[in-house]
């Protein structure tokens, strides 16, 4: 049974047949709500102009802040020129997209060719999460990242953080952490520490806005290449081929950069593959990790001895 057009989006609509030259009516077949972000994402069967049969059609808002209307759908084209023959194993083929009062539409192929196998991430118990994030970490390397570049000259770490986080540590460019910290935690920017059930902590962001906060004398160079920008487990899709082989490909490319900072990807995926297991750990054994990771308790204590909610953490 097909569904029926999103009504927040019936103004697009006119504008998606007529561009793409549609010929009978496009059929949503299913809806996917594994995103993070609130753009609606559908399988559909579509008669048009660059594609005929299924695809990915996703309807979001158009994000302001950028210099071009069609910003994800602009970054995911070039990244397909940039790294061909990566592209056409990691990355679904950008079909055609359009923008209209506010409203943007972008049609791609369907990643691995079929939905039945091919799911995201973080849905894959953990042993194939383990293995997948194994290729995927090397792929991003050696693969897209074979002709990265190194800076001619070195930098003090406190200006390659600002470089590595980019728009995020700015609210007028649309970062969100400063606000989060506010709202959320009721933190300060300026805070140097907090507390937390009678715990002490460094605030990470006012190492961020203060750069006297850093040590003098220090300096790094800086590796850049390819980079996805939001490698997260709901944009990595994975097609499981056999008991030791996986296939992966990487989604929604609204921040990709062809000149940016190598290991980020790695750095977000993992940070974000641990807040998403942090949910299932109690605090006292989430702060015994962190102090074995931070050399503040011995490792042989926190986590040479495994327990129940560990699962996806360790």
């Amino acid at each position: 049974m097909s569904l029926t057009w999103p009504e927040s989006y019936q103004a697009i609509k006119d504008t998606i047949y007529s561009q793409w030259a549609i010929k009978g009516e496009i059929e949503i077949l299913r809806e996917f709500s594994d995103g993070r972000s609130n753009a609606r994402v559908f399988e559909v069967d579509i008669q048009g102009r660059n594609h005929c049969g299924t695809a990915i059609l996703k309807l979001d808002i158009t994000h302001r802040g950028s210099n071009d209307s069609n910003k994800e759908a602009e970054r995911h084209v070039r990244a397909e020129r940039n790294t061909p023959e990566y592209a056409l194993k990691h990355i679904p083929k950008m079909l055609d997209f359009c923008e209209h009062e506010g409203k943007t539409a972008l049609l791609c192929s369907i990643a691995g060719n079929t939905l039945i196998y091919t799911q995201p991430l973080l849905r894959l118990d953990i042993s194939q999460q383990i293995a997948a994030i194994q290729r995927i970490a090397s792929g991003i390397l050696e693969e897209w990242n074979k002709n990265y570049t190194v800076s001619d000259q070195a930098c003090i770490p406190y200006d390659a953080l600002i470089s590595w986080l980019g728009y995020r540590i700015y609210p007028d460019s649309g970062g969100q952490i400063q606000d989060f910290l506010q709202d959320k935690c009721g933190l300060c920017q300026s805070d140097l520490a907090f507390s937390f059930q009678g715990e002490w902590f460094l605030n990470p962001y006012a190492y961020v806005v203060s750069r006297e906060l850093w040590p003098s004398g220090h300096e790094v160079k800086l590796v850049k290449g390819n980079s996805h920008g939001d490698l997260h487990g709901h944009n990595i899709l994975v097609k499981i081929e056999g008991p030791y082989s996986y296939a992966y490909y990487l989604i929604d490319l609204a921040l990709y950069e062809e000149n940016s900072y190598l290991f980020y990807d790695h750095a977000y995926l993992e940070l974000s593959h641990l807040l998403h297991y942090r949910g299932n750990v109690q605090f006292s054994r989430w702060l015994q990790i962190l102090q074995a990771l931070t050399g503040i308790q011995s490792v042989d204590i926190a986590l040479t001895k495994v327990e129940p909610d560990d699962s996806g953490l360790l």
